[in-house]
């Protein structure tokens, strides 16, 4: 049974990410993100994914995401994989900072350090689950659905959540968005923005 955690307790993280997950499983806290957060953390403990250092978080707010959630801050800061943050690619952080805070659901402060973390995985070439390290799409949805549910709810049109993002960041900013085609039902990218073999299921 899942439960607050109390004390700093002990978990041996290693490569295997579905030890990992079952470790992290028995010490997570009750919020409703955890048990899809515990899915990050155990790829990314594995070198699974591209999170880098921190799982995108400075040094401090790792050990206060780790101990909220899974009851240790002993968990180690370097990510194995060897990847660590290059701000440099990606000069829209801040915008992103502001568009995920302000559509945060407002209970905790654990909601900031999704938001990095969120933030962090976009700096992948994959679909956004895979490179943050979720076992699929379905896992990434459900964490904005809990913890950005304004964001979620916008999404109405099961668009793939980094384009959709992006999207939004244009729309905050007033940018023009450049596609021409006269609705997206009629682009001919619209399997690379939309997940329509999940079209009638949880959002990508």
């Amino acid at each position: 049974m899942n439960h607050a955690p109390t004390e700093n307790l002990a978990l041996n993280l290693g490569y295997d990410r579905e030890e990992n997950l079952r470790q992290l499983t028995q010490v997570m806290n009750e919020r409703p993100e955890a048990p899809y957060l515990a899915q990050l953390m155990a790829s990314w403990a594995a070198g699974v994914g591209v999170l880098p250092d921190g799982m995108g978080l400075r040094e401090s707010e790792f050990k206060d995401f780790t101990r909220f959630y899974f009851g240790t801050d002993a968990v180690e800061y370097k990510s194995v994989s060897g990847r660590v943050f290059d701000a440099d690619r990606m000069p829209e952080t801040e915008d992103l900072r502001i568009l995920l805070n302000r559509h945060r659901k407002g209970e905790q402060e654990a909601e900031a350090w999704v938001a990095e973390v969120l933030i962090s995985g976009m700096l992948g070439y994959d679909h956004l689950w895979e490179d943050m390290g979720y076992w699929s799409r379905k896992e990434l949805s459900a964490t904005i659905q809990e913890v950005f549910p304004a964001l979620f709810e916008k999404n109405d049109q099961n668009m793939r959540w980094k384009k959709f993002i992006y999207k939004q960041l244009c729309i905050q900013e007033e940018f023009v968005y450049t596609c021409r085609a006269p609705s997206c039902a009629e682009c001919v990218d619209y399997s690379e923005c939309f997940a329509i073999e999940e079209i009638n299921q949880v959002k990508d």
